[in-house]
């Protein structure tokens, strides 16, 4: 099964950890006071850039409470706050979460800004994106329109936001199996970010990941590995080897191995992706039971049924722990029966397999083997206050 889609100083680190337990408790630790909001801020995007979602969050929050309780509260500063938290919410698989604070965010925005302005573009984008990860496409689509409209029609207009509205609008497109439609606009996002010299970015490492996708689906796999490998060294250069967009793109390749037999290429691509998502999003988000899934996968295809069986059990757990009963869950269920068979356990497996047969009856079947990486740069919006401090 796949996966589709940013080191802070030891002195920050201390106060992400207080920032942790603050968050936890509801009680303010006291050296956080010291902290401005866009401090906060700015230290909750530099954790989003490395994939550290949950303290991201916990920054978040406080400097969201710190800009609520103000005076005078800024509210283009509040909007700015919402959107990140819903990346970071989204980073760690809580969609409902993430969509309830990024409609807060498109409200102020257009109460305080009007329907054209360019943030309103940004923020739909991140709303639109929650929505297509969370499994609902058919309020994306609308949203990724309308974002696509305001910024288009600002002269001038950072392209490389056009080019991630339309990686966005691609996966759409892909998830409605209208591949030639999808790949056309991830050549077009490609081609904005070359021609704006941008070609080592991390966003367009996330283009190329996604539009790899499509070739892996059309049956196209030298083409794939071509784009993944390249989408590889542009996330280690530029997010570094640990980050969980590196480790997205190694389960993608060792899926690439895996399918065409090349087994002892896809295993150790399979155990770096999941030791880096286990310890950057910890043992029990939804990216370390696709990767579970996937090792298991492996495991059986070569015989070694007493090493997949609770790989499967693992990533079974992990996905009813988070109530996802989409495809993903349909095809660990189906793979765990199997393994169960083969060991022996055949009223267990029965038991799957008629679980396996209710969810797939519920959901449209997809291969979701290769993880998708999201664009998450249009939400990272910054304080107005300390704009220079984000880049």
């Amino acid at each position: 099964m796949g996966i589709s889609l940013t080191i802070v100083h030891l002195a920050v680190l201390h106060v992400g950890l207080a920032v942790c337990r603050q968050a936890a408790s509801g009680e303010p630790q006291s050296d956080t006071q010291s902290l401005s909001a866009t401090e906060l801020h700015n230290a909750g995007v530099r954790s989003l850039d490395k994939g550290d979602y949950r303290s991201a969050e916990a920054y978040f929050l406080v400097a969201l409470r710190k800009w609520e309780g103000a005076a005078a509260p800024d509210l283009l500063s509040i909007a700015s706050t919402l959107e990140n938290l819903s990346a970071a919410y989204a980073g760690q698989a809580r969609f409902s979460n993430a969509i309830s604070v990024c409609r807060r965010a498109v409200d102020i925005r257009e109460r305080a800004q009007g329907k054209d302005h360019a943030d309103l573009a940004y923020a739909l984008n991140r709303l639109g994106e929650c929505y297509r990860r969370s499994g609902d496409s058919r309020a994306a689509e609308p949203l990724f329109r309308s974002a696509r409209r305001i910024i288009e029609a600002h002269h001038g207009a950072d392209q490389s936001k056009v080019a991630a509205i339309l990686n966005n609008l691609a996966l759409i497109y892909r998830d409605r199996k209208e591949n030639q439609r999808a790949e056309q606009l991830l050549n077009q996002a490609v081609h904005i970010l070359d021609e704006n010299a941008r070609s080592s970015d991390s966003t367009l490492a996330t283009f190329l990941n996604n539009l790899a996708a499509l070739y892996r689906s059309d049956g196209r796999l030298q083409e794939a590995e071509a784009q993944l490998r390249r989408a590889i060294d542009i996330w280690e250069r530029t997010l570094g080897s640990e980050h969980p967009d590196v480790a997205a793109g190694l389960n993608n390749l060792g899926d690439l191995a895996r399918l065409q037999s090349n087994y002892e290429v896809a295993e150790p691509l399979y155990h770096r992706a999941l030791d880096i998502f286990e310890r950057a999003l910890g043992p029990v988000h939804p990216n370390v039971g696709t990767v579970l899934n996937n090792l298991g996968t492996l495991y059986y295809l070569t015989e070694r049924f007493e090493k997949a069986e609770p790989l499967f059990g693992r990533a079974l757990a992990i996905f009813e722990a988070s109530h996802h009963e989409g495809p993903p869950f349909a095809d660990i269920l189906s793979n765990y029966s199997r393994v169960l068979r083969k060991l022996n356990r055949k009223p267990e497996a029965r038991k799957l397999e008629k679980r396996a047969r209710e969810v797939a009856s519920r959901v449209a079947h997809e291969d979701l083997s290769d993880l998708t990486v999201h664009v998450s740069t249009l939400a990272k919006r910054e304080p107005k206050a300390n704009r220079k401090s984000i880049k």
